[in-house]
């Protein structure tokens, strides 16, 4: 059964009335269930305005995944919303009073298009990411290609470890990586840094998860001109089976009937734990591998911000933590 709803608010400004109703067995007409209500007020003018908001103006796409998977900068076009592999439906999972799109081993979504403004092989860009962390895993992977067309170029890869977040860069055979150690494992959602720039072939990025000391860079020798675009995916498969484990706080089962499963706008239940047929509904639950990670907001941004030294963006981000 469900442990927690996500309900999608009505347009319109009022008061809305929400009853819920439980039933010992599946209801017939004749058996009355133990319900409660809350009176709740919504208002169409109040709007959150997301936790990158400060650095908008500096954002080519920003998925706030509110129910879809759309850039909100762009809404109608649709080819820049994400796609889950393999047509999976999508699972919105709920944690900390909101609600995010899990990613992980079995949802794992691409964007098949992205654009930097290079120029001559040479730019500056980044990624801003806010995520719950769940479980080791891949949280994110870009690929950029060459100036000739080949996806070859460098790639990129953001990891959730057991004790630290990992960036990696590989290009031409080579990789570097760098470190953010975490201070304590995280139980809320958190703001994700990665900067970089292109120069001389040179391509050099830095990680800030809002912990520790100013980050350091790491850098990693090009084969070829990047052209600036590329593609990306968030999640990705486990390689051999042993850390895929179901965690205990029922953010990797799913229920087979749709209930987990919300599509498009519509937001629908997410089951909790205890994945076993059910002998009044004949629902049948399925355990999943861990999700790596909860995602709130992901934006792909002009600002290095961080790579020149300029200390505005951090101090946002710790501006918006003490809020």
């Amino acid at each position: 059964g469900a442990g927690l709803i996500l309900w999608k608010v009505p347009e319109q400004t009022g008061f809305y009335t929400i009853r819920a109703e439980v039933f010992p067995v599946k209801p017939y007409k004749q058996i009355a269930g133990r319900s409660k209500e809350i009176f709740l007020p919504v208002s169409a003018k109040v709007e959150n305005a997301g936790y990158f908001y400060r650095q908008e103006g500096t954002m080519s796409q920003w998925y706030r995944f509110r129910g879809n998977l759309g850039d909100s900068k762009t809404p109608t076009a649709t080819e820049k919303s994400l796609i889950p592999e393999g047509a999976k439906p999508i699972r919105w999972t709920p944690a900390d009073s909101i609600y995010g799109l899990s990613i992980g081993p079995e949802d794992i979504y691409l964007l098949p298009e992205f654009a930097f403004g290079f120029s001559g092989g040479e730019g500056d860009g980044g990624f801003l990411f806010r995520f719950k962390p769940l479980s080791p895993g891949t949280v994110f992977q870009a690929s950029f290609r060459n100036r000739n067309g080949s996806p070859e170029g460098l790639r990129m890869s953001l990891l959730n470890g057991e004790d630290s977040f990992s960036l990696i860069l590989e290009s031409g055979g080579h990789s570097s990586e760098i470190l953010a150690v975490k201070e304590s494992w995280p139980e809320e959602f958190i703001p994700v840094i990665i900067d970089f720039k292109v120069r001389d072939n040179l391509f050099t990025a830095v990680l800030y998860t809002g912990e520790g000391d100013w980050p350091r860079p790491v850098e990693i020798l090009l084969s070829e001109a990047l052209s600036g675009e590329g593609n990306l995916q968030f999640g990705a498969a486990r390689i051999g089976g042993g850390d895929a484990v179901v965690p205990t706080d029922g953010a990797g089962t799913a229920s087979m009937n749709g209930a987990g499963a919300a599509q498009g706008d519509n937001a629908g239940a997410v089951p909790g734990n205890g994945a076993e047929n059910s002998p009044d509904t004949g629902e049948t639950v399925v355990e999943l591998p861990a999700a790596t990670a909860i995602l709130d907001e992901f934006a792909i941004t002009n600002s290095v911000s961080l790579l020149s030294g300029d200390p505005a963006r951090e101090n946002s981000v710790d501006d918006e933590t003490a809020l």
